[in-house]
């Protein structure tokens, strides 16, 4: 059978490379977004800007860099609306759960989490500075975690604390 391009489902999975995964990692959490928005999330605009830019973020390595200090300050004054917020929920740990919609945010933190971690790993084995796209995916995995607060916030729901044995309080 001749193949085609109907074969590939993307022209740089092959690669040893790290930027793939990166465009991998940022496709599923983008993907993961617009599940969120489709559950009909009370912070639509947010999640809808959010998943535009980690598209953007996508492309970012390989390509120019399409995340800019604006795009950071924005989340970063979101962040801290939200934050703001939800400071009686911020007392610690506390379980992924809730409302399911604050559930699936928990989730989407976890993949941006891999995301920033990626970042990381190959910001050595590439000519261009990665610092702006690190700030902004750190700073991205933190947002979503106050995304999952206000949701549970909105539907009234408490954060349940969790409290580690691994860990001493003030450590």
């Amino acid at each position: 059978m001749e193949k085609s391009m109907d074969f590939i489902s993307y022209p740089f999975l092959h690669e040893k490379e790290r930027i793939v995964d990166h465009e991998v990692l940022t496709d599923e959490l983008a993907s993961y977004l617009g599940l969120i928005l489709a559950m009909g999330t009370s912070l639509h605009a947010e999640t809808e800007w959010l998943m535009d830019k980690v598209l953007h973020l996508n492309g970012s390595v390989r390509g120019m860099v399409a995340i800019t200090p604006a795009d950071t300050k924005w989340l970063l004054q979101d962040y801290r609306r939200l934050k703001e917020q939800n400071l009686m929920r911020l007392d610690g740990f506390v379980y992924p759960t809730g409302h399911v919609i604050a559930c699936h945010y928990h989730v989407a933190r976890g993949m941006a989490k891999r995301v920033t971690r990626n970042l990381h790993l190959i910001r050595h084995s590439v000519p261009q500075s990665l610092d702006e796209l690190i700030d902004f995916s750190e700073l991205m995995t933190n947002y979503l975690f106050v995304c999952a607060l206000e949701i549970n916030r909105l539907n009234h729901i408490d954060e349940v604390r969790f409290h580690s044995k691994s860990y001493k309080k003030g450590e």
